[in-house]
């Protein structure tokens, strides 16, 4: 809801003002015949303004300008009465605490176009540092206020809009959402450290519906934009179980992205560990892994993080592209040292890409893009791995992989290394495991391909 216009809020001041040095004499009566005038809010504004007047009437006139929602007055009404001399503080309070009053009682009504009201008022007190703290230690309006709130983030309803009476603003929408209202709600009462209880009641509120996981997205906007390292460590737990409670179709871009902003380390890995899942669409597990992985590469979570691409190179069942990928990660998150164990890793039943030339394309870029960064440093250890792998054919793809990167980042070297101990007539050139998609004319021996790495000219 934005602020009031400031000329709207003079004009309302030199009213009251005009008002008061004229001494009009108003009865009661006529006090409730001005809401149906044009300018009969601003009659009851300037009543209200002086202290003088019967205490019963002037509250029932701030109870009429709050129902007709004038919230000009509202702040002209505020400002003046707190720049009265000696009683000044005394009258601002007394009017905050008649406003606080009609929100809490009418919040308590069953109908929702008055319980918009109620909300909309709300939100414009917290805009304002007194009432803002006034408001804020009222834990039963808070609770009212935080499950009305809910009720409509739940539900995906808009706001009910209030009726367009006679002698109310003529406002033709609500003016407020419930998410800037629990949003505002998370925000006052954080000072005062009652955050903790307001949350408390969003918290069973999502475990009570943690199926309906737009609600819980819904939720989680809010509290990313509160920027409260506590509330966001909660609402980490709502996220993590709704996507579980829905698992396979609660795994949308949207449930990703959340994750992400999130931040938590557990969402983190659990959007790494997905990746081995053919249920969940390919686009989403790819965008997953690795806003996943470029987000634990910042936040140094190398140790913890290495073993779950490892796990998707493992896996039988996962997107062949996903093997692809989660391989690139799993070298940039290990030393040297690991890519023996990571190349092993790469599972026997592996579904390589059934046409084209895919499998050969991956394979040579790994090798040129990723490994030939740190070629001098690996060297020795591929070296070793594939005199290691000599007569581990079941290990066809570490043994694929190794033969390819030595081949183009040692070519002088290749033919010389696999003449050694036979390695070449023996082991390598013997091997009629048949892969796919590396040439398109049809699938090849891994012998074959040795044969070809050796003799490039024949």
């Amino acid at each position: 809801m934005s602020f009031p216009q400031y000329y709207r809020v003079l004009r309302t001041l030199f009213f009251i003002i005009a008002c008061l040095m004229s001494a009009c004499q108003i009865e009661e009566q006529e006090l409730l015949s001005w809401q149906t005038d044009d300018y009969g809010h601003l009659k009851i504004a300037s009543y209200v303004a002086d202290v003088n007047r019967p205490i019963e009437s002037r509250k029932k006139g701030i109870r009429i300008i709050a129902k007709g929602r004038h919230y000009d007055d509202i702040l002209s009404l505020y400002q003046h009465l707190n720049k009265i001399e000696q009683t000044g503080e005394a009258e601002a309070a007394f009017f905050i605490e008649e406003l606080i009053t009609f929100i809490d009682q009418t919040l308590s009504k069953t109908s929702p176009e008055q319980q918009t009201i109620a909300a909309e008022l709300s939100f414009f007190l917290m805009s304002l540092e007194a009432p803002r703290k006034a408001l804020a230690i009222r834990s039963e309006i808070i609770t009212k206020l935080t499950k009305w709130s809910l009720g409509y983030i739940r539900s995906g309803r808009e706001v009910i809009i209030p009726s367009q009476r006679p002698g109310m603003s003529k406002v033709k929408e609500a003016l407020i959402k419930p998410q800037d209202i629990l949003l505002a709600i998370l925000h006052v009462t954080h000072p005062i450290d009652q955050s903790k209880t307001v949350f408390d009641l969003v918290k069973e509120d999502l475990a009570e519906n943690i199926a309906k996981t737009d609600y819980v997205l819904r939720v989680h906007k809010i509290v990313h934009d509160l920027r409260n390292p506590r509330v966001t460590e909660q609402m980490a737990v709502a996220l993590l179980a709704a996507a579980r409670k829905g698992y396979p179709e609660s795994i949308t871009e949207i449930m990703v992205e959340a994750m992400i902003e999130n931040g938590n380390h557990t969402l983190l890995k659990f959007l790494i560990e997905i990746g081995r899942d053919r249920r969940v669409e390919y686009s989403t597990l790819e965008l997953a892994i690795d806003k996943a992985a470029d987000r634990s590469f910042d936040l140094d979570l190398r140790e913890e993080t290495l073993p779950l691409f490892r796990r998707i190179l493992k896996s039988p069942n996962a997107y062949a592209k996903m093997i692809f990928r989660a391989l690139r990660w799993s070298w940039e998150f290990g030393t040297k040292d690991d890519l023996t164990e990571t190349l092993k890793s790469i599972t026997p039943d592996f579904r390589a890409p059934v046409s084209g030339t895919d499998m050969k394309k991956e394979v040579e870029n790994f090798c040129v893009q990723f490994v030939e960064t740190k070629k001098d440093k690996v060297r020795t250890t591929l070296l070793e791995l594939l005199r290691e792998l000599k007569d581990q054919p079941e290990l066809w793809p570490a043994r694929l992989y190794t033969l390819s990167c030595i081949n183009q980042l040692y070519p002088d070297d290749f033919p010389k290394v696999m003449k050694r101990g036979g390695l070449y007539k023996r082991f390598y050139k013997r091997d009629q495991k048949s892969i796919s998609a590396w040439r398109s004319d049809g699938d090849v021996t891994l012998g074959e391909i040795t044969d070809e790495f050796m003799n490039p000219m024949r």
